[in-house]
């Protein structure tokens, strides 16, 4: 199996990630001041602003989720928070200056050169990162190594699904199926390693990242089974209804 570039490291990726949301939009906000008023040093007020901005995005992008696991999200939807994100921290920040009656403080162009330039600057951030990762998982790197419960059609739909997608990086390495004439097949160009018995006994044996259970719901007590077999393991299991 390919080795994962970024996994080992995921907490130093996403604390970067964390750093640079508040971060760009504050130097965004002392890049717009040096345009416009051009009178420094910047007032005490803009700097209590751009602080407040990177305090509250820091708070504010984690309740949007922007922090979770994108993969296998879409970047339209990632997007959708993000702007989502901005545009409650423009209505607190418009808030702010009406509460505390400052208005008269802060040039409305830097206050809303700072709310465009700070979305820009994190959607072209987020964009980056998309293009670097789906570049790695192109070329095989970064993947999530997945096993499949359920040769089917929904078990066959999903693998098909996946490869039709490599951006997204998943790799399925196995089927498990009870059906005894299924053992050895081939199911969207994957083997399928034995009864659904199996899989704890391969997990323990490393290399597997997530389990999917692609079974109807009719056979709930296989399922749970399953389930009840990977509850000691610190595999990721994702349940696929039909």
């Amino acid at each position: 199996m390919a080795r994962s570039v970024l996994k080992p490291h995921a907490s130093i990726f996403l604390g970067i990630l964390r750093l640079a949301d508040p971060v760009l939009p504050a130097i965004v906000g002392l890049v717009a001041y040096g345009v416009h008023p051009s009178i420094w040093p910047m007032p005490e007020q803009y700097l209590l602003f751009v602080g407040a901005g990177a305090v509250t995005i820091t708070a504010l992008f984690p309740l949007f989720r922007l922090y979770d696991p994108q993969r296998g999200v879409s970047l339209t939807e990632e997007l959708r928070r993000l702007v989502l994100a901005w545009a409650v921290l423009a209505a607190l920040a418009g808030s702010a200056i009406f509460a505390t009656k400052m208005g008269d403080a802060f040039s409305r162009i830097w206050v809303g050169t700072w709310l465009g330039g700070g979305l820009v600057a994190t959607v072209v951030t987020r964009v980056s990162v998309r293009l670097v990762l789906r570049r790695l998982r192109e070329r095989g790197h970064n993947l999530r190594h997945i096993v499949i419960v359920g040769a089917g059609t929904l078990g066959r739909t999903i693998a098909e699904r996946l490869q039709g997608a490599p951006w997204a990086g998943f790799h399925v390495v196995a089927f498990y199926d009870d059906d005894p004439a299924k053992e050895g097949a081939v199911v969207a160009g994957t083997k399928v390693a034995g009864s659904a018995d199996r899989v704890a006994d391969d997990v323990k044996r490393g290399g597997i990242d997530q389990v999917w259970i692609a079974l109807p719901l009719r056979a709930d007590l296989r399922i749970r089974a399953v389930l009840a077999a990977l509850q000691t393991e610190t595999v990721e299991v994702r349940f696929v209804p039909d």
